[in-house]
């Protein structure tokens, strides 16, 4: 049996999923910021979610701390400064379009519910929690594909080794088309399953 390598995500449904751990992570801190640092907040623009960038939004965050009454909420950003780079990784996954598998999808989901929890937005890791449950459910665990090598090429003595062994090496990993379109079949279910599993469940 030979591997064939391949995305194990259909490239869509990721984007669907780092776009909605980015969203939530937006009104949570914007939450945070209208409820404890409203003034400052306003003079820098953020008078939305939409507005607030999440990678400006751990320096404001360090730039404010003292102004923050409470002492929960105080101890809490030491925590939240420490998942800055996970934070970070999921907006730039996000608005640069780079693939993820299943399990950096799923990091980025856990560090989402925490940045949650540790600025006091139950609500949004509660719906992060389910979001994660879908997807530890739904997800591929491995992006190994088994097929069946293909007939070996007869070799041919005006081609030099390199050159078979190339044209080996592409026909082994070229799925045939029953592969190809079982393959289709399942990644468009996968988005039809994230796809009506966000809608209804994160609006």
């Amino acid at each position: 049996m030979l591997g064939l390598h391949m995305t194990p995500i259909p490239f869509r449904a990721q984007h669907m999923i780092l776009q909605t751990l980015q969203r939530h992570l937006e009104h949570s801190a914007f939450q945070f910021v209208q409820n404890w640092l409203l003034p400052q907040s306003l003079a820098v623009g953020w008078t939305c979610a939409e507005a607030l960038e999440l990678h400006k939004f751990f320096k404001f965050l360090a730039r404010n701390r003292s102004k923050i009454s409470s002492e929960q909420h105080s101890e809490n950003i030491t925590t939240v400064q420490n998942l800055r780079h996970s934070i970070a990784r999921i907006r730039h996954a996000a608005v640069h379009r780079l693939a993820q598998d299943s399990d950096s999808l799923l990091e980025m989901n856990c560090a989402a519910i925490e940045f949650c929890l540790r600025i006091g937005d139950d609500y949004g890791a509660d719906s992060l929690c389910r979001l994660l449950k879908f997807l530890q459910k739904t997800l591929p665990k491995s992006s190994m594909v088994q097929m069946q090598p293909q007939q070996t090429v007869p070799s041919h003595p005006r081609l030099p080794k390199s050159s078979l062994r190339t044209r080996l090496q592409q026909r082994s990993m070229t799925p045939p088309d029953v592969m190809t379109r079982l393959i289709g079949c399942i990644e468009e279910d996968l988005i039809s399953e994230v796809v009506h599993f966000l809608r209804i469940e994160l609006p």
